[in-house]
């Protein structure tokens, strides 16, 4: 009886290539790995190290314990280039509860090309819906061509016998006729409901689909109806702009039969803030321990550089808000202006703490990657394409030319409190909802939201973006210069 051909085991590691051999097959298991890997790398403690290898379709999958995981390393060995290696790369980037930590450059950038890796695959998935049985259709009721393509709409859903919830409003509206629907149909009476927004808040996990039927304001209404988990949403045109809708009305009953059929559809995963309002915040200035600072004796002290030291009182405490009265998840923009009042306003910003800068202007606006192209842009800031995960500060009307617009990584946190000193009060609206008063030394703070917006995509994220681009913002509708004659 012959024994399991010889298995290759290639380890790149710290960008050293070394080889080790396991003689059985049936030893193809994480335990018999990590033995490997230890006596031919020296590694004394592999809990400092991850261990990945390509599972044969280019994609890495990181060894661990699971016994699920040996058939795939059997697939894996089968599939290179001499059908019996296997390939492991590894990573010494571990993480704790003071966050991850790298213990040389190179597992750093093997990070980083890790990440960089797993978001382009993201941005290429698709996402196919499963056993689709509940849709919610958000619709504008006040506008007289709606109810009519409403009614179009819960037709061709209820005839593929899908439970449809819609607003009440809608159903009362005469050109949705739903006498006649019911009298037509019987599935009307059992497949057709009504929502309101605590019903939504309740059961939103238990809707597969949502479809809105308007234009970029009933987009955003959407997403103030999921606070939290967002259901994929498929957004119909029937508005005046044209930026987070992207389905034309006769595209509809196509697209919606693919997503039935279970095809893969592109996703523009857009991300929200997480805004938190705090009443009466203490917020003082946190200084630089580095920033050179006169003593009471006039003698000015660097750390590191003169000599002397910053006392602790040096740094003053970051901000400690009381008890949060509001939040709010916003896919568009906080703003923060000046509501009826004719003087300036005067915010305070911080961003991890760091007491920034402080704004004297009419208002300032906190936009996501999707909001750059409504508020934030009008008012000077720089378009950004939906899938950038960014924070866009964008002072309005400020009163100095050095308050410039800046966008910031996602993961920063920022806090706005209006000045102690401000004349007047500010006004607080989340994606142009639930307007709220700041009097002097309240505040907000901005995260990053752990809910995004799942947008189904026509085509996909970038063509779906710059085409709106062209269409709504008409580029490069000019006359085209002359040739010199």
């Amino acid at each position: 009886m012959t024994s399991d051909p010889v298995i290759e085991i290639k380890f790149n590691h710290q960008g050293k290539t070394s080889y080790a051999f396991i003689d059985k097959e049936s030893e193809l298991n994480a335990a018999s790995i990590l033995k490997a890997f230890r006596s031919v790398c020296g590694e004394a403690d592999y809990s400092d190290h991850i261990l990945e290898f390509d599972d044969g379709s280019g994609d890495y999958v990181t060894l661990n314990d699971d016994q699920r995981l040996i058939p795939v390393l059997q697939h894996a060995a089968k599939k290179s280039e001499n059908g019996r290696r296997i390939t492991f790369r590894s990573s010494d980037l571990t993480c704790g509860e003071n966050g991850c930590i790298a213990t040389s450059g190179y597992s750093f950038v093997a990070a980083s090309v890790r990440l960089l890796d797993g978001h382009q695959k993201l941005n290429y998935m698709q996402l196919k819906l499963k056993n689709v049985r509940k849709v919610l259709l958000v619709a504008k009721p006040s506008d007289r061509k709606v109810p009519e393509k409403a009614r179009d709409l819960v037709s061709f859903l209820i005839r593929n016998d899908l439970h449809v919830f819609i607003e009440q409003p809608l159903l009362d509206e005469p050109d949705f006729n739903l006498e006649n629907l019911k009298a037509s149909d019987d599935r009307y009476k059992t497949n057709l409901s009504t929502y309101d927004k605590g019903c939504i808040e309740q059961y939103a996990r238990e809707i597969d689909l949502v479809v809105t039927l308007g234009g970029d304001g009933t987009v955003l209404y959407t997403s103030a109806l999921f606070q939290e988990h967002v259901p994929p949403v498929l957004s119909v045109f029937m508005g005046s702009l044209g930026f987070l809708t992207n389905v034309h009305l006769p595209e509809f009953p196509s697209i919606m039969t693919k997503i039935l059929q279970g095809e893969g559809m592109r996703v523009t995963l857009r991300r929200r803030l997480h805004c938190s309002f705090y009443p009466d915040a203490c917020c003082k200035i946190k200084q630089h321990k580095h920033v050179a600072k006169p003593t009471r004796s006039g003698v000015v002290l660097v750390n590191g550089n003169g000599g002397g030291e910053v006392s602790d009182d040096d740094e003053g405490p970051e901000c400690s808000p009381g008890k949060k009265v509001l939040q709010r998840e916003v896919m568009n923009e906080l703003v923060l202006d000046r509501g009826p009042h004719a003087g300036l306003l005067m915010l305070d910003l911080y961003a991890d703490g760091l007491h920034l800068t402080t704004i004297q202007a009419d208002g300032l606006i906190i936009a996501t990657a999707t909001g750059s192209t409504a508020y934030s842009l009008s008012s000077g800031g720089s378009l950004v394409h939906p899938d950038k995960a960014s924070m866009l500060i964008t002072p309005i009307c400020a009163h100095t030319l050095t308050c410039r617009p800046m966008i910031l990584p996602f993961t920063i946190e920022l806090k706005i409190r209006v000045s102690e000193g401000s004349r007047i009060s500010a006004w607080a609206s989340f994606d142009g909802r639930d307007t709220t008063e700041l009097k002097p030394n309240d505040a907000i703070r901005v995260t990053a939201s752990r809910y995004p917006f799942l947008s189904l995509c026509r085509v996909n994220p970038t063509e779906d973006w710059c085409r709106s681009l062209i269409s709504t913002l008409h580029w490069n509708e000019r006359e085209k210069q002359l040739p010199f004659s």
